[in-house]
């Protein structure tokens, strides 16, 4: 019974007395070394593999165990294989090691997966560098250019402004938000790129997020006008939290500017204050919510959208795909979250918290 088990195994065994000779071997021994068995018994580890591998296989000690890894060569194959080898000591009746025993696995394969897995992950990252770099750099030239498309549309938009008879003055008005809406894609293009090489630098202090709040609803009081939107926040006092205000800002800038493409006109966005609230770590947490009535967000989508370059199935146009995630990626460099839901009463809610300032 025995020996059926051991010649069955994947594993080679070999089993070795006092004397270092083979006392019994298996299938799997046999056809790793090339050797029958009955030629193997009674033949020493040394006579095998030679007196380095032989001793790393069999230590002269008998009671040393455990497992290493070492290169053996195989039959039938002009390279090494790796093998794992775990060893093991037999007592005699008085307690005394009288046999010593290996099982060899081959782990060559699992070698080479490793080796292409690692290979894979390299160039991976070579990738990831490189199209960092190409962002950035991108970022960087169409900048300067789209500047000085703002300031001579800008230009233009003014001295037009005195002819009404004249169409050129909605003509530098469109050139000017396509390069309002270009530039704020170079933007998250720039952001996105140091957040992936670790490069976002913040400036954290203590700030009030209900005046940071009122600040972001300022910054895109036009873009509500053109839907006819209301925005409705709570009076509060101030909260008070360490954060990073223009980040904290941008996220709220973005999650608004979403509400608004998402709202019907004539609507309404409401921010809700989160005073107290605990997290799964039990740490003391506050934000915001921002809820809009725009169509509910798929329950395939409730993460997608925080992915590059992901917009939801219900996109209403205009978006880049990189707001939500430059978003998740600041309030995790805060401690923070971001999340998304769907309101009981219709639309889609948004809720960013961050750690609250302790007592």
């Amino acid at each position: 019974m025995k020996r059926s088990i051991l010649d069955t195994a994947a594993d080679a065994f070999a089993l070795i007395d006092t004397q270092r000779q083979f006392v019994d071997v298996n299938q799997a021994l046999c056809r790793m070394i090339g050797i029958p068995r009955s030629m193997l018994l009674g033949q020493t580890p040394e006579a095998v593999w030679g007196d380095v591998l032989a001793r790393r296989i069999f230590p002269m000690d008998f009671s040393q165990g455990g497992q290493e890894e070492l290169e053996l060569p195989v039959a039938g194959s002009e390279m090494l294989h790796a093998f794992l080898i775990k060893r093991g000591s037999l007592g005699n009746e008085q307690g005394e090691a009288s046999h010593r025993f290996a099982f060899l696995i081959d782990i060559q394969h699992r070698r080479e997966v490793e080796r292409s897995l690692a290979e894979a992950r390299d160039l991976a990252e070579a990738g990831s560098q490189a199209k960092s770099r190409f962002l950035t750099n991108m970022s960087h030239e169409l900048r300067t250019p789209m500047h000085a498309i703002l300031s001579f549309a800008e230009m233009g938009r003014q001295r037009a402004a005195g002819d009404e008879s004249s169409h050129l003055g909605r003509y530098f008005e469109r050139i000017e938000n396509a390069g309002r809406r270009l530039l704020s894609l170079l933007n998250d293009l720039l952001d996105l790129s140091r957040l992936e090489a670790d490069r976002m630098t913040y400036e954290k202090q203590r700030h009030d997020l209900v005046a940071t709040i009122q600040g972001a609803i300022a910054e895109i009081s036009a873009l509500l006008q053109t839907k006819h939107l209301r925005i409705f926040a709570e009076d509060h006092e101030p909260l008070i939290a360490v954060f990073d205000r223009a980040r904290i800002t941008q996220v709220l800038v973005n999650l608004l500017s979403n509400a608004v493409r998402f709202s019907p006109e004539n609507g309404s966005i409401r921010i809700e204050l989160v005073t107290k609230h605990i997290d799964a770590n039990g740490r003391h947490m506050m934000g915001f919510s921002v809820h809009n009535l725009g169509p509910a967000i798929a329950a395939e989508d409730m993460e997608r959208i925080f992915e590059s370059f992901v917009q939801g199935s219900h996109n209403a146009g205009g978006g880049t795909g990189l707001g939500l995630a430059i978003s998740r990626r600041i309030m995790h460099d805060h401690g923070g979250s971001i999340q998304a839901s769907n309101h009981p009463d219709g639309g889609a809610e948004f809720t960013v918290l961050l750690p609250a300032e302790e007592p």
